[in-house]
């Protein structure tokens, strides 16, 4: 079975990636059973960005379509007591959702 390119390089990779394309990273928030959470400046804007712990792409083409799905139906939401999901994209394999 082929591997991706990052796959064993993990969230470091991607946290290098980012910084590839001009997000800076200032401090780690936290990590939980799913992802870690980073203080990130994006676009000069200070967000809240997740990366997956585990590769998007170990899960089916269906599964990984039912998450994108359900991230662009959470982008729409909007209330004043919600964090908002400002972007996601997949980065060498990886979920990266930014949050308000």
């Amino acid at each position: 079975m082929a591997t991706s390119p990052g796959r064993d390089l993990g969230i470091p990779a991607v946290v290098r990636e980012l910084e590839r394309l001009g997000w800076q990273f200032e401090q780690c928030l936290g990590r939980g059973g799913f992802g870690e959470v980073y203080r990130v400046r994006v676009d000069g804007i200070a967000r809240a960005v997740r990366i997956s712990l585990n590769p998007i792409e170990q899960r089916s083409a269906q599964k990984e379509q039912e998450i994108l799905q359900q991230l662009a139906q959470l982008q729409l939401l909007s209330h004043p007591r919600l964090v908002s999901l400002v972007g996601y994209r997949i980065v060498l394999g990886y979920l990266v959702t930014v949050w308000e």
